[in-house]
């Protein structure tokens, strides 16, 4: 949920995408090596950028656990019959049932997509800058997954019956 990945492409990080000299930006993200993503024309290499204050504390959890149970892999998230590979998407799949099934509220994992572009875009983040986070060629794939209605995005420029530019926030303060 906060790299804005589909699920395909999270089954494809490393555990090594997420050290401290993948830091970039100030520190803000974590810029994985490039992985291959779907996309147009059967896909590309491409870097992920992943939200780093908000994603540490899971990915901490995450690894002392591996660790406690002894699971040695390159992949972040390995295939528990085959360390060597990665998880397959089916196991994504079973994670969202699971997470409908605990909130009982419908989960998939590409709504995380809309999630991540959404949290961005009340942040103040540009359409433009989302756009090469998320390595979209196109800036109508924004417009696609910012979940803002019309009223909320022109309302955060009015205040008090008058124009009221907001405070912009870094990538850090998300």
């Amino acid at each position: 949920m906060y790299s804005g990945r589909r699920k395909a492409e999270l089954c494809r990080f490393k555990v090594s995408d997420f050290s401290d000299d993948r830091l970039v930006c100030d520190g803000a993200l974590f810029k994985s090596a490039p992985i291959k993503t779907k996309g147009r024309g059967g896909g590309k290499m491409i870097p992920c950028y992943t939200l780093a204050k908000k994603f540490r504390p899971y990915l901490e959890r995450w690894l002392r656990y591996r660790e406690e149970h002894d699971i040695v892999s390159e992949w972040l998230f390995p295939n528990v019959s085959d360390m060597s590979e990665h998880i397959p998407i089916s196991t994504a799949n079973s994670w969202a049932n699971t997470f409908t099934r605990i909130s009982g509220k419908q989960a998939y994992i590409h709504s995380l997509r809309h999630y991540f572009t959404t949290s961005l875009a009340k942040a103040g983040i540009p359409d433009g800058v989302i756009q090469n986070i998320v390595s979209w060629e196109s800036g109508d794939m924004v417009r696609i997954y910012k979940d803002i209605d019309a009223d909320e995005e022109i309302g955060a420029y009015f205040k008090n019956g008058e124009i009221s530019v907001p405070d912009r926030k870094g990538l850090g303060d998300i």
